[in-house]
């Protein structure tokens, strides 16, 4: 309770002192007699937005695990509403908003309709996690909308042919997906791992085209286009304004975000601090050896094992509860699987079976060695894990024997892969699955050479498939696979990134069979309806709204989401 009926009965102070005593007990009508996340910070606000105030003020930054840029846009809101969840919380949720434009304009572009860009953008206005995400003042509203908008603009670069337009309409894109790209190395260094998916679908466009002007230089035909003889050219420039684009600007960028640091007064921080600070930041997360209750693996991320809370409230009345935790929307992330699975299917439709029965011995060895040894006799309750993998991986032989009628290449790819995976079973059977068995090089050595695999064929058969959805799954598994090496604790709220991808995937799912079955917009709008209804459900637990304690209760749909 206030204090009141409060007398001064001295007030000598040191004359040079500006302030008075009467300033301690004056407004008490707003302090917070209960505090929450409305008026104080929350999880990693208490690093990120105490940063952002540091910089602010020249201070020396508390949090340096991460690079600046997130910490600055954080800091433009405190300077413009003050040291105040408000202020430090507005950047980031303008940028949470601005995704569903975002995701909205890349849709449009990848599916040619306003419906399914209005799909597009609606699972991700109502996935569980971009509303709590944008909601706190940490730095992961800031990297996902820069991912999604550098994988954008190289989606223009890649499915046109540079040939087609003027050389400098053909480098804009390429310019503004590194511009986005050093934003978001700057703010976050996940998004570093998306350079290799861009550099990916870069080069697989400029291979295309080579090969088409390699064939057209060698035909014999005397009238060839005009942009042959231009070609060579413009590809070694194309080259050169990559370099440009994707490391000189921004590393420009990243040098720049360090600009806080140098200003310190008495550091004497000069340029060099970007390097120094990214070297402690490379020790810091692959030297981590912290354990915390909510961390969970790489693998529990898709299939929503493990929710994290952010907030508990505080001083409730009986029977009441508050709580901010971060997941994604069942409706969302479940379903994103199911479509990962169907598309994948239809890339593998256009190998040779021969190659599908090698794409099923890595995904299914991966599988074995790469998760743990009770990842289904946990869900079942029965079996080995032998036993379980067994049965995949025989049952997918199975059935390519039988969509081939027993053809004798593929009769001899079986046994081949069956003995090989026999083998791995054998030779891994009594392993222990600890930390250290997951470091080994030998378990690394067939974990990589598995996704190498996998991946390669993927590619190769989603390219023949349809060649545009390349890129949502390149920025899906770019952003996702280096998640496998990262040796630190790491939390569901690292798959942020991942889910604007997972979400085209499922709307190029709808779309195709919209395409083929006429009533399948309805069921699109049903599925639609679902995810809200969801939203609407998790809301309270979503956005800390106080709710009656056994309603929370009713959100616990299994025993790992204790939240």
């Amino acid at each position: 309770m206030p204090v009141e009926n409060i007398k001064i009965i001295d007030s000598v102070l040191e004359d040079e002192s500006k302030a008075t005593i009467d300033n301690l007990f004056d407004e008490p009508d707003k302090f917070a007699f209960k505090p929450s996340y409305m008026n104080g910070m929350y999880f990693d606000e208490i690093y990120h937005a105490r940063t952002a105030f540091e910089h602010i003020h020249r201070m020396s930054p508390y949090e340096i695990t991460h690079p600046p840029l997130g910490k600055i846009f954080i800091a433009l809101g405190i300077l413009v509403f003050g040291m105040v969840p408000f202020g430090w919380r507005i950047v980031g949720t303008l940028f949470g908003v601005a995704m569903v434009p975002a995701m909205y304009i890349f849709g449009k572009k990848v599916f040619k309709g306003r419906f399914y860009a209005f799909c597009t953008a609606f699972l991700m206005m109502f996935d569980f996690m971009h509303f709590s995400q944008t909601r706190i003042a940490t730095i992961d509203s800031y990297v996902t909308l820069f991912v999604i908008f550098m994988y954008y603009y190289m989606y223009d670069y890649f499915i046109n042919k540079s040939y087609n337009t003027t050389l400098k309409e053909s480098l804009k894109p390429l310019f503004l997906s590194g511009l986005f790209f050093g934003l978001g190395a700057a703010s976050k260094w996940i998004a570093i791992y998306g350079a290799a998916g861009l550099a990916l679908l870069f080069f697989i466009n400029k291979a295309t085209e080579f090969v088409e002007y390699n064939k057209l230089t060698t035909a014999n035909t005397k009238k060839k286009p005009l942009w042959i003889s231009d070609y060579p050219s413009n590809l070694a420039i194309t080259l050169g304004a990559c370099v440009l684009f994707f490391v000189v600007i921004p590393l420009v960028i990243y040098i720049m975000s360090y600009i806080p640091y140098m200003m310190v007064p008495g550091e004497n921080n000069g340029i060099s601090i970007f390097y120094e600070n990214s070297k402690y930041m490379l020790n810091y997360h692959s030297g981590l050896e912290a354990e915390h209750p909510y961390q969970s693996a790489w693998w529990e991320w898709p299939i929503i094992a493990k929710p994290m809370a952010f907030y508990f409230g505080s001083n409730l009345a009986p029977g009441m509860t508050s709580k901010i935790f971060t997941m994604g929307n069942p409706a969302v992330w479940w379903v994103g699987l199911l479509a990962l699975a169907i598309v994948t299917i239809w890339a593998l439709s256009k190998l040779n079976k021969n190659l599908v029965v090698l794409f099923a011995l890595g995904a299914v060895t991966f599988g074995y060695i790469a998760l743990p040894k009770n990842f289904f006799t946990t869900l079942f309750n029965s079996g080995s894990a032998e036993l379980w993998w067994a049965v995949i991986f025989f049952g997918i032989i199975a059935i390519m024997l039988a969509l081939s009628r027993l053809d004798t290449n593929i009769l001899i790819t079986s046994i081949a892969s069956s003995a090989a995976f026999g083998t791995i079973l054998y030779l891994f059977k009594d392993v222990e699955r600890g930390n250290e068995y997951l470091k080994s090089d030998s378990t690394q050595a067939i974990i990589w050479a598995c996704l190498f695999i996998c991946i390669s064929l993927l590619f190769i058969g989603m390219y023949k498939y349809d060649k545009k959805m390349l890129v949502p799954l390149a920025g899906l598994i770019f952003q996702y696979v280096p998640w496998i090496a990262v040796p630190r604790i790491a939390f569901i709220y690292h798959y942020f990134s991942i889910v604007p991808f997972l979400i085209l995937i499922i709307v190029y799912v709808i779309k195709k069979a919209a395409d083929k079955y006429s009533g399948m917009k309805y069921f699109a709008c049903i599925y639609l309806g679902i995810v809200l209804a969801l939203f609407i459900l998790f809301y309270p637990g979503l956005s800390g709204l106080e709710v009656p304690t056994s309603y929370m209760k009713y959100l616990k749909w299994f025993d790992s989401w204790y939240f």
